[in-house]
């Protein structure tokens, strides 16, 4: 049973959804619960279990994503979907960055507010993750965390367990699967919240609707995704040999859609510009303005994995003066256009054309070489 209720300052909305099929079906296993006149308070979220908060933009952003920042921060078992008038690119992704764990533009009907609602609520239920699943979970990460070079054995342990249990639909597998996913991300980003910066949370948390697909492909997916993460670590921890270039490169990583300068960054963590860059050297074998181009690269493969985002947006999100001075950068690192990336991104979320070779194309050198 999934307990609604809406927050909308000015009410318009509140009055439009209050009209949908799903909040006046008496059958539905969702229930909808009108705010009372005191409001969303604390007392009436516990008082009626609500799970899923839907909360309306009404353009006042700063007000909106404090709002966010609350419930997040009181009630972090409470779900948010946001409702918006806007559909571009920047609010949405401003949006999954805050958390929320929908973004539906307005306006909006049953059937897309029913499909976002059941979702959420078969990950956040998560009965296909027991003890035994969640230590396979937690070794997994660790394996990861730690760089390692074979990630498939993990994957066959965690899907085995999933399939071979002759009870399951194909459906419940790939719920499970889903719920696998789901709880890897939300451990991965927990434990070090850096690493968002290289994950595209569609490969973990998929909002594009329900697509059956066979064990043997999500198989493949979950080998893709892992593989990608073990290499960014088994790159990026070579910065853990030096207190100074890890204190460093965390910030570098964190604040990488901004414009960076080795004073900047010298200045935030208190060290002299020179030294700073003595250290990177010494210890990476590369230069600094080397290693912010590296991770810069590296989250503009993140950020090309979404579909519809262009490469001109890419280059003002990380502070490229140009996008064609930003496409000759990442294709002399790289070794392909970013245009061209973007689309074998596809090809791998579609499960085409995937090759050893292919796979790990983006394996630009690592930074020692």
């Amino acid at each position: 049973m999934a307990n609604v209720t809406v927050y909308d300052l000015k009410g318009t909305v509140l009055q439009q959804l209050k009209k949908l099929d799903i909040f006046n079906d008496p059958f539905s296993n969702i229930v909808f619960h009108m705010p009372d006149k005191h409001g969303i308070t604390e007392q009436f979220l516990k008082k009626n279990h609500i799970h899923i908060i839907l909360l309306v933009d009404d353009f006042s952003h700063v007000l909106c994503y404090e709002t966010i920042q609350s419930i997040h921060s009181r009630f972090s078992d409470i779900s948010i979907i946001l409702l918006s008038n806007s559909a571009a690119y920047d609010d949405v992704r401003k949006a999954f960055l805050n958390k929320v764990q929908d973004y539906l533009v307005l306006p909006v009907d049953s059937n897309t507010l029913k499909n976002s609602i059941l979702n959420i609520e078969a990950i956040n239920v998560k009965p296909y993750i027991d003890d035994v699943m969640r230590n396979k979970i937690h070794a997994m990460i660790q394996y990861i965390f730690d760089g390692g070079n074979d990630i498939l054995p993990f994957i066959n342990s965690i899907t085995t367990q999933i399939y071979d249990n002759p009870q399951r639909s194909a459906i419940e597998c790939q719920l499970a699967v889903e719920q696998v996913k789901h709880e890897t991300y939300h451990l991965m980003t927990s434990q070090k919240p850096w690493v968002e910066k290289f994950l595209y949370k569609g490969n973990y948390i998929d909002d594009s609707g329900w697509k059956n697909k066979s064990r043997h492909d999500i198989e493949r997916e979950l080998y893709i995704h892992f593989s990608e993460l073990c290499w960014i670590f088994k790159k990026y921890n070579l910065i853990d040999d030096d207190p100074i270039t890890y204190t460093a490169g965390k910030y570098i990583i964190l604040h990488i859609d901004e414009k960076l300068s080795l004073e900047s960054v010298a200045s935030q963590i208190g060290l002299n510009p020179s030294y700073l860059s003595y250290i990177f050297k010494k210890t990476l074998g590369i230069g600094f303005q080397d290693f912010v181009t590296d991770v810069k690269l590296e989250r503009a493969k993140i950020l090309l994995h979404e579909p519809k985002i262009r490469v001109n947006e890419v280059a003002l999100i990380l502070k490229y003066s140009s996008a064609g001075y930003f496409s000759k950068i990442f294709k002399l690192y790289v070794g392909i256009s970013p245009y061209e990336y973007q689309t074998r991104i596809l090809d791998f979320r579609n499960l085409r054309n995937i090759s050893s070779e292919s796979l790990y194309l983006h394996h630009f050198n690592p930074l020692h070489n």
